[in-house]
């Protein structure tokens, strides 16, 4: 391994074979990494930075930069948010790191499966499949590809468009929308507000109450083979064998005013308890013992209270 550094002149420094260390200081250099996996540093000036084959780690620092991943899984970070950088990733599994929508993210077709990491709300470039919003970024957009959006802490809006998605609130109370395509909408911790658009979309809830909230589906349709998800590791005690539709055994199904809901759930037999007339839905682990006991409650609202929703709406998961 070699480390070599620059002056504050234009440097044109290149790496070998193995992996190589290289800072460009200031001046606008050109960086090459070579063969190896390789760190480029530009630091200061406009910088060009290539990291030729290997999976490299390119940082562009202050200045315009263009920041060439080449072949290989290569980490792309543009750095600052003042500066406008152009990020290739070429062939392989590449992490942008951007703190501005001003950057340019220039990802081919079939080069790998991509993703960018924003400080800032984001719209999916083309050719890039996935995006995590990090610090405070609030709004995630995908693009017609197949992709997975992932919020944070933030109260977010999340919108995946086309494609057959997964898209995953974290925490905050997010809005997390499918769109197009047979999606997977996760809302995470706090409570938020899930909308699959069209398609046969899952509601996926693996997130043990309290800390789960109360989500709010807003377009379930038994036509559409929409389902709700159950993770078998927060909802243990489901009698439900894992990789099939709840049995009847852990269904039942009430039809009271909001004001009685809570009691007559609370002392269900049942572990899934749907009230037809509000649309909530409640785990009830302790079944007919008074409350829910810890980790249950209400979970979920079906806006529209569908009157059909039955054991076949529902999968559990491992």
């Amino acid at each position: 391994m070699a480390t070599l550094f620059g002056t504050n002149g234009a440097n044109n420094l290149t790496g070998g074979v193995p992996a190589d260390i290289i800072f460009g200081a200031g001046g606008n250099d050109t960086l090459s990494g070579g063969g190896g996996n390789d760190t480029l540093s530009g630091d200061g000036g406009n910088d060009i930075l290539n990291g030729d084959s290997g999976n490299d780690s390119l940082i562009g620092g202050p200045g315009v930069d263009f920041l060439y991943g080449g072949e290989g899984d290569d980490i792309l970070n543009a750095l600052e948010a003042t500066d406008f950088d152009s990020l290739f990733g070429g062939i392989g599994n590449d992490v942008y790191i951007v703190n501005t929508t001003a950057d340019n993210l220039v990802e081919g077709s079939n080069e790998g499966i991509d993703i960018v990491w924003s400080s800032v709300s984001y719209a999916l470039d083309a050719n890039v499949e996935n995006l995590l919003l990090t610090e405070a970024a609030n709004i995630g957009t995908g693009n017609d590809l197949n992709n997975q959006i992932t919020g944070n802490s933030s109260n977010n809006t999340l919108n995946s468009l086309g494609g057959n998605d997964t898209v995953i609130g974290e925490g905050g109370n997010d809005t997390v929308i499918g769109g197009g395509g047979n999606d997977t909408v996760i809302g995470g911790i706090d409570s938020d507000i899930l909308n699959g658009g069209i398609g046969s979309d899952q509601f996926f809830f693996d997130t043990p109450l309290p800390a789960a909230g109360v989500d709010t589906i807003t377009d379930f349709s038994i036509l559409s083979d929409d389902k709700i998800v159950l993770d078998k590791t927060v909802f243990s005690l489901l009698e439900t064998v894992a990789g099939n539709p709840l049995t009847a055994a852990d269904f039942s199904v009430i039809n009271v005013v909001v004001a009685s809901e809570v009691a007559i759930a609370g002392t269900s037999l049942n572990k899934i308890v749907y009230n037809r007339l509000t649309g909530s839905l409640f785990y009830n682990p302790n079944n007919n013992v008074p409350d829910f006991g810890a980790g249950g409650g209400r979970f979920a609202t079906i806006v529209g209270s569908p009157d059909n929703l039955s054991t076949t709406d529902f999968r559990v998961v491992a």
